[in-house]
């Protein structure tokens, strides 16, 4: 049995410290703020979960692009009236056109996005995770 210890590279080492910074300072917590100021307490706010593969927000209120996708996984926004701007692409095909989802958010809830495809069209969703209920489009 061979007991030397091991010697790693001082540049493995450096690599590997590097990575692991850029890494936390680009990827974060992946949440957007769309609202002004310092940022809230959790009760003081709302967060959409926009996580879902097939689902691309093309904006929130009137902060919406048509060409290029949000790549936050969250948004985290203030009580209120919102409208969320999603299209639909998947292994199934494409939307040709958007679909605004309008909702009211509470403070310390939690929101998610869903959507759904089939023959030649698709549908999109907002549900309160809090209780299940939908606050905005429709499954169907």
């Amino acid at each position: 049995m061979d007991t030397k210890p091991r010697i790693i590279p001082i540049g493995l080492v450096l690599a590997a410290v590097t990575i692991s910074v850029v890494v936390q300072a680009c990827g974060g917590s992946k949440t957007l703020i769309a609202y002004e100021g310092e940022r809230r307490p959790a009760d003081q706010v709302a967060i959409i979960d926009i996580s879902n593969k097939s689902l691309y927000v093309m904006g929130i209120d009137s902060t919406v692009n048509r060409y290029a996708a949000f790549t936050e996984r969250f948004i985290e926004v203030a009580p209120g009236s919102h409208t969320l701007t999603v299209n639909y692409k998947s292994w199934k095909g494409r939307s040709e056109e958007p679909i605004e989802l309008p909702f009211t958010a509470a403070a310390g809830h939690t929101y998610q996005v869903k959507v759904s495809a089939g023959y030649n069209r698709w549908t999109a969703w907002i549900v309160d995770v809090v209780d299940g209920s939908v606050v905005a489009g429709s499954p169907n």
